[in-house]
């Protein structure tokens, strides 16, 4: 799988990809719409949004697993 880590905050996507996750769980997950979220992944994000979005990739993970 090809990473684009040209497009911003690409690895977040590939990441939610690979592992099954859709953006808007990610986005409903972190208290936000699905619009706002995509719009907020047009530009680079803060380390402390970025680890709270990859904790909550993990997160589902686990309880999607468990389902």
């Amino acid at each position: 799988m090809k990473i684009n880590l040209l497009k911003p905050n690409g690895d977040i996507r590939e990441f939610s990809k690979r592992v099954g996750i859709p953006l808007w769980m990610i986005a409903e997950r972190i208290g936000v719409s699905p619009s706002w979220f995509s719009v907020k992944l047009r530009k680079e994000l803060s380390e402390a949004q970025r680890a709270e979005i990859f904790a909550a990739i993990r997160q589902l993970q686990v309880e999607l697993k468990g389902a």
